[in-house]
């Protein structure tokens, strides 16, 4: 895998060690190393040696306290991007986090997509969650009307070229024509449109976020995608 745009070090604190494995697995394209640890003291120790660009702390952290490892390396570590995970907190109790340091926040359990969304915005360039394969397939309607073709492809999303405008911020079901074992059922998919470009009768382009694809539905692109072999040179 690619991962030349990917920081070097991410270090995980959850105190719970599950979820902190279940982070580092789906973060490989975000750094290169992943390390996750379950307190508070392992937590400093690990930014001590590994100097990594960005932690995700779990505000439940504990020995020492989470406020307490954030006033510590911020200290020491003033341009460490800090990302708190929380499960419930007061406006104010956030507002008491952000001041002592944290620099963004995220909902626990952790969805990956936001997460890669922060540190795209934090670090000002694009880290994808998933690699981009150039492929080009029929995108329809949820009533089988067409609606244009892709451009590349992959788990999260796509960029098509769109035979029509396509409202941007729209929820929309499409099907995708998966040339499979099961290509007598398109693929349907809730999508996002993220953004379009351009304007009919010249080229209309649109990047596409999937919405909720998971189970059977996100198995059977994945394994359409790694049947494809290696996605292009501009994925990320």
């Amino acid at each position: 895998m690619d991962c030349a745009q990917c920081l070097e070090s991410l270090v995980i604190a959850d105190p719970a060690k599950r979820m902190g494995d279940h982070i580092a697995n789906q973060t490989q394209r975000l750094a290169k190393n992943r390390t996750v640890v379950t307190e508070g003291e392992d937590a400093l120790k690990a930014i001590h040696d590994l100097k990594p660009q960005m932690l995700l702390l779990s505000l439940d952290i504990s020995r020492p306290s989470s406020l307490e490892v954030i006033k510590r390396v911020r200290n020491v570590h003033p341009h460490l991007f800090i990302v708190g995970t929380y499960r419930e907190m007061s406006l104010p109790m956030m507002d008491r986090f952000a001041r002592a340091g944290v620099d963004d926040f995220l909902p626990s359990p952790v969805e990956i997509t936001p997460l890669f969304r922060a540190a795209s915005q934090f670090f000002g360039k694009a880290f994808r969650q998933f690699a981009r394969h150039e492929v080009s397939l029929d995108v329809l309607r949820a009533d089988g009307v067409a609606v244009g073709k892709t451009i590349d492809l992959s788990e999260g999303g796509m960029l098509m070229e769109a035979l029509h405008p396509i409202p941007t911020n729209a929820s929309v079901l499409m099907q995708l024509a998966l040339p499979d074992a099961q290509e007598a059922t398109p693929l349907r998919l809730r999508c996002e449109i993220l953004e379009s470009q351009g304007a009919a009768p010249g080229r209309v382009t649109a990047r596409v976020m999937f919405q909720n694809l998971r189970g059977e539905d996100f198995m059977r692109l994945s394994r359409y995608l790694s049947n494809l072999g290696e996605p292009h040179a501009a994925a990320g």
